[in-house]
Order: structure tokens, then C-alpha cells, then sequence
């Protein structure tokens, strides 16, 4: 029997992409969210989840989609990296699949500039980018945010 990879695929407008399910604590309802002075580009804010600060990162801004603002209908897609938890906005959050290992491929054979992009998997024959939440806040993106989350007041609620 061969060995199988979980995914939770998610969706952003009409493209479908995925989360190894070893890095998602667990999706939720958008909240709202706390602006973040000098944060990155790519990170919306914060939010506080069980006395957490999180930053909410916003996929659209980072896979070069068209950007909007959140939605009630929203998903924040909860995810642990090695260094940090994050909170990805989805547009819906689908069931987890098994994949095939042999369905998956490493993702510098068919994307280059998405330094964040782990795997391509094929699911029901579509490609979805499987992205790496270790890589989404790594080098300069994670030191700005860093910075930005250490200057937030140590009274203030979010």
C-alpha cells in the first residue's frame, strides 16, 4: 500500500491550494483583525487567540491575486511553523485529502519565483500549490514582522 500526504485544500476567488495537515492547529471564522504598523505587505494585521498574538497573513497579497478586504464568509486557516503560528485567510476551507505520495512533486520543478511553495499536488486532475508555512515568514518578511509585533504596546489587548 503506498504511503499517503494530508492535505486541507483551501480556496482564494477560483484556485484551489493546500496546507500539509502536520502544520494546521485548525480553521475558524474570520475575526477582526488589528492593523499592524510597519508590518510586511503580505501580513493584514494581528489577532488574539487564546492570549496568542497571530498574524493574520493575507494569501491574496502573497500569491500576486487580486486583493480584497475580509469577508464574514472567511476562513483563517490556523497553521504552526517551527518559528511561529500564523492565521492564513481562505475564501472556504475544504475536507482533508489524501493524496498519493506519488501525485505529489517537489515545487522548484515547476514553479521557481514562489519561494514559498513546498509541493504541486494533483488532486481529481487540477495542480494545487501546496504551500510551506515555514517559508511564508522567512528571512527579511520575518524579522519586519518581528519587529512590528515587539512594538506593540505590552498593555494593549488586540
Amino acid at each position: 500500500m503506498a504511503p499517503f500526504s494530508q492535505l486541507l485544500v483551501f480556496e482564494l476567488g477560483n484556485d484551489q491550494y493546500a496546507l500539509d495537515v502536520s502544520y494546521v492547529t485548525r480553521a475558524i471564522r474570520a475575526v477582526e483583525v488589528m492593523r499592524l504598523p510597519s508590518a510586511p505587505a503580505a501580513v493584514m494585521g494581528v489577532i488574539n487567540m487564546e492570549g496568542k498574538v497571530i498574524p493574520v497573513v493575507n494569501c491574496r497579497k502573497l500569491l500576486g491575486l487580486e486583493e480584497r478586504d475580509i469577508r464574514i464568509s472567511d476562513r483563517f486557516i490556523i497553521a504552526r511553523g517551527s518559528q511561529r503560528t500564523v492565521a492564513l485567510v481562505a475564501d472556504s476551507v475544504k475536507p482533508v485529502v489524501e493524496v498519493p505520495v506519488e501525485m505529489i512533486t517537489s515545487a522548484d520543478q515547476i514553479v521557481d519565483d514562489l519561494w514559498f511553495v513546498e509541493k504541486v499536488a494533483r488532486i481529481d486532475n487540477q495542480l494545487i500549490l501546496v504551500l510551506e508555512v515555514d517559508k511564508i515568514l522567512s528571512g527579511p518578511v520575518r524579522k519586519d514582522l518581528d519587529a512590528a509585533i515587539r512594538g506593540i504596546d505590552r498593555g494593549q489587548h488586540v
